[in-house]
């Protein structure tokens, strides 16, 4: 939403997980510039908090610019759950 809904131009949105040895690796990229002012916002401060108080330094969330779009990773303990 944040990223994309002010653009005039079709967004291309795309999803990408695997899992890295025990890593859970999570990526959302989508077309269009990044331009945060030289500072996160308070939604990305708000969730890399939330993530360093559920998973400690075992989780990240990098946003950044990639070309000609704007690349969200997020890494995750990799858990096993039994259904």
């Amino acid at each position: 939403k944040h990223g994309v809904e002010l653009s005039a131009a079709p967004v291309a949105v795309r999803i990408e997980a695997q899992r890295r040895d025990d890593t859970l690796l999570v990526i959302v990229r989508n077309s269009g510039t990044l331009d945060i002012g030289g500072q996160a916002g308070i939604g990305l401060r708000n969730c890399r908090e939330r993530l360093s108080l559920l998973y400690g330094a075992n989780a990240s969330l990098i946003l950044e610019a990639e070309g000609d779009s704007v690349c969200a990773r997020l890494m995750l303990p990799w858990r096993e759950y039994a259904p």
